[in-house]
Formats: structure tokens, C-alpha cells, sequence
């Protein structure tokens, strides 16, 4: 997984910091962690969803939740110490693992809820599309070992109801002494609600 996004930042982007090479896997381990002070878009939410990819790549093949967690910290260690020029950055460790675990549960859950094995035709068709949209990693290895064209009987078992929210509006980030002064955007909020509220079960590890 990260020598596939390494090749896409360094042949097809031609990011600098991707060029990567012995000298500076010996640096990155000499230096040690510092403080990454990214954009809050890279820090916050495409560091989580790269974490989320290393928790799927676990979770689909089979793991169940804290199984697939420590591939989630060995992925992040392994993409900061020797997949790029810059020092590793101990706050983009934390937000791609702690976040990514977060992310990643909730991408693989939604996808069991569009993903239906007794289904065919287009239907089937446009479930795996959607699945594989929302948890690409997934999609893939659904795709790899056969499973999107494997008819079954059964819905997928890790499938539940859930109560779903969304809102949209606007956004304004303040950058001087008032919010006027600030970064109009637009705003998605989502919020979900995984289970039904009125029946008593576990559901664990988010009770």
C-alpha cells in the first residue's frame, strides 16, 4: 500500500519530498519526530484516511477491530521514517493512527451495509461500485479474490440499521480580528448513529 502511493507521489505527482533514497531513511532515523504544522486539510483529514486504508487492508482480509489496529501504527511508522525526505512528524503518527482506526471502522461498516452477496445483476453491480467507493481498499481486495461476482445466500452479517444525518452550509474560518476577515466554505456534517437506539445489545468496541 505505501510503496503504491509512493509511486503515484513520486512518477506521476513528482513531489519533491518522494524522493526518497538511503541518505535520507538515515536522516529521518538520526533526526527523530517533530512537529508537522501542515495544512489543517493534509493533518486532519487525508493523514486519518491514509490510516483508514492501512486499518481496511487488515479488517477485509479477515481481522476483527483491534486486530487490525497495529497495522495501522507499523503503516504510519514505516510511511514517516522511510517513505519521504521530510523528518517524522509525531503529530502526523497520532492523526494517521489514531484517526485512521476511527476512520477506517466507520468506512468498513458503511460498506457492509451497502454490500449485499444474495444480490445480482445491476444492482449488484452498482452495490460493489458504491461499497468500493466508500472503502477502496475493500473494493479491491473484494475484486482480487473473487468476491464481487460470489453469489450468496446471505447478507453481509457485519450489516446493521443506522440513524443518518446530514447538514449543509457554510463555513467561515477567522484569520484576523474578526470572522469577516476569514475563509468562507462550504460544509458537509455527517453524522451517524450505528445500531438501533432503542434495543439494548453490545456493540462493542464503540458502546
Amino acid at each position: 500500500l505505501n510503496l503504491a502511493i509512493w509511486s503515484v507521489d513520486h512518477y506521476i505527482i513528482q513531489a519533491e519530498w518522494a524522493n526518497i533514497s538511503i541518505r535520507s531513511v538515515k536522516h529521518n532515523l538520526q533526526y527523530g519526530f517533530k512537529f508537522d504544522d501542515s495544512q489543517f486539510i493534509m493533518n486532519q483529514f487525508l493523514h486519518p484516511y491514509h490510516g483508514g486504508l492501512y486499518f481496511n487492508a487488515a479488517r477485509c482480509n479477515g481481522h476483527n477491530f483491534w486486530q487490525s489496529t497495529p497495522y495501522v501504527l507499523g503503516g504510519s511508522l514505516m510511511w514517516e521514517l522511510f517513505m519521504e525526505i521530510e523528518e517524522p512528524s509525531v503529530n502526523d503518527l497520532l492523526t494517521t493512527t489514531l484517526g485512521g482506526i476511527m476512520m477506517g471502522e466507520i468506512q468498513y461498516r458503511l460498506s457492509s451495509l451497502v454490500l449485499d452477496d444474495s444480490s445480482m445483476g445491476a444492482e449488484r453491480t452498482w452495490r460493489e461500485i458504491g461499497a468500493g467507493l466508500i472503502d477502496p481498499v475493500r473494493g479491491l481486495n473484494r475484486l482480487f479474490n473473487g468476491k464481487t461476482k460470489k453469489i450468496s445466500r446471505q447478507k453481509q452479517s457485519e450489516s446493521q440499521s443506522i440513524l443518518a444525518e446530514i447538514s449543509l452550509g457554510g463555513n467561515t474560518v477567522g484569520e484576523g480580528m474578526s470572522l469577516q476577515d476569514g475563509k468562507r466554505s462550504p460544509l458537509i456534517k455527517t453524522q451517524l448513529v450505528y445500531g438501533s437506539p432503542f434495543i439494548k445489545e453490545k456493540r462493542k468496541p464503540f458502546d
